[in-house]
């Protein structure tokens, strides 16, 4: 089915011409998204690694907004990340969603503190020794 996937490409390419209206840029991402999507807690046999789509996201890298939709809360919310404080010493916060709790637009005023994620210590020379023991020795 090539020839259908060239189709919707051009589709998509035609209908989604440069515009400063930030909705309808949004609109068309998030329609065109849409189409790739595998059902909710569906699964696929021909195709084992296939997952069902959890959520959708968008982000507009000219206003510095970050958009948000999760299928068990179907509505989209946004974040505006130029209010934020990024630099390395700002303290770590979260936003926690309930799963019952339905929640849209922006969302900057309900993140809260939070401990900050512990990474794993790893060299480079741990990770070198891994991957040749997966790949290549016996």
């Amino acid at each position: 089915m090539p020839e259908v996937n060239e189709f919707r490409i051009q589709l998509i390419y035609q209908c989604n011409s440069p515009t400063e209206d930030t909705r309808i840029a949004l609109a068309s991402v998030f329609s065109g998204t849409i189409n790739c999507f595998v059902t909710f807690r569906g699964s696929s046999e021909p195709e084992p690694n296939s997952s069902s789509t959890r959520w959708r996201s968008v982000a507009d890298q000219k206003n510095k907004n970050y958009y948000f939709e999760n299928v068990l809360n179907p509505r989209t919310f946004w974040l505006d990340f130029a209010k934020f404080d990024l630099i390395a010493e700002a303290k770590s916060i979260k936003l926690s969603l309930d799963r019952n709790v339905c929640v849209n637009g922006l969302l900057n005023s309900i993140f809260r503190p939070a401990e900050p994620f512990k990474f794993w210590e790893c060299s480079s020379l741990m990770l070198i020794y891994s991957w040749l023991s997966e790949d290549i020795l016996p």
